[in-house]
């Protein structure tokens, strides 16, 4: 009767350490998962700030471009207009 008890009390041991090792995994496993989703959330968000900015950017340089280009269509319309065509006529 003695070694059945004894046997029980290591399997029962064994099966308390098992729980806690597979119970330690798990935990490893899910902060793994969790970090690795944080850190593809932060990229996903670096990569839309990142985005952004050049979109505006972009968006910048070309109202800067048209405003200048536009500029230089007035001055030469005025030059024309108030310095040629009065000699002309």
């Amino acid at each position: 009767m003695l070694p059945h008890r004894s046997a029980e009390k290591v399997r029962g041991r064994l099966m308390v350490y098992w729980v806690v090792e597979f119970s330690r995994e798990l935990v490893v496993v899910i902060v793994e998962v969790v970090v690795a989703a944080a850190a593809a959330v932060v990229v996903v968000v670096v990569v839309v700030v990142v985005v952004v900015v050049v979109v505006v950017v972009v968006v910048v340089v070309v109202v800067v471009v048209v405003a200048a280009a536009a500029a230089v269509v007035v001055v030469v319309v005025v030059i024309v207009v108030f310095c040629f065509l009065p000699h002309i006529y």
